[in-house]
């Protein structure tokens, strides 16, 4: 409980001419739980078309950011490998069609792994941009629509009292917990007046939450 949950999703579309950079992120303190808690992170974007420069998006136009300078441009450039399975999309920023040095200089490096995935590494957004350099990380290609994601707390009920019990610590990503600790959670946070839906949703979640030894 205080945990602070985070919550990072990325969609790259090109369409030939133009790449288009889709993501949501945000963060929010489950005091209670990541149910009860739970903030939609709203769905952003920008577009950019490839040779052409066009003006620094709303997102990463802070004054932090430019340093005070106005009129920033920026373009997008991208390079793939000979086999076409490494591609680096890079974004630069210009002042009077001059190449102009920020204190970050983002990259996004896309590459299919062993299991023929695409990965997207995200790097250079340091300090400022993208929400508020959400996308700095790893992101791995999963079926889900960027439009669906974190629309809704991914638990169904109230998990408050299991962490409590549990004393689950979110740093500690490989404690495992033994088969009586979480009989005895389940016993502790389970409410049998609770309608049987309720109680469905919240034996569901509570094995989300755990990892059985």
């Amino acid at each position: 409980v205080g945990l602070i949950v985070i919550q990072n999703a990325l969609s790259i579309q090109y369409d030939g001419t133009s790449w288009t950079i889709l993501y949501r992120s945000n963060d929010f303190v489950a005091a209670c739980c990541p149910h009860c808690d739970f903030v939609k992170p709203d769905l952003e974007q920008f577009t950019m078309e490839e040779g052409i420069l066009a003006p620094v998006p709303p997102q990463f136009n802070s004054k932090d950011f430019h340093q005070g300078y106005k009129d920033l441009m920026m373009g997008v450039s991208f390079m793939m490998s000979e086999d076409g399975t490494i591609g680096t999309i890079k974004l630069r920023f210009f002042k009077d069609s001059v190449p102009f040095a920020v204190r970050f200089n983002p990259n996004i490096t896309v590459w299919m792994n062993a299991d023929r995935q695409w990965v997207a590494d995200c790097y250079g957004f340091n300090g400022v941009g993208v929400g508020g350099c959400g996308v700095v990380g790893r992101y791995i290609e999963t079926p889900d629509s960027i439009q669906d994601v974190f629309t809704a707390p991914l638990y169904h009920s109230c998990i408050g009292k299991a962490m409590r019990f549990l004393n689950w610590d979110p740093n500690e990503t490989n404690e495992l917990f033994g088969l009586d600790d979480v009989i005895a959670a389940i016993d502790e946070a389970f409410n049998p007046q609770e309608p049987e839906d309720f109680l469905e949703d919240f034996l569901e979640d509570f094995w989300k939450l755990v990892i059985v030894e």
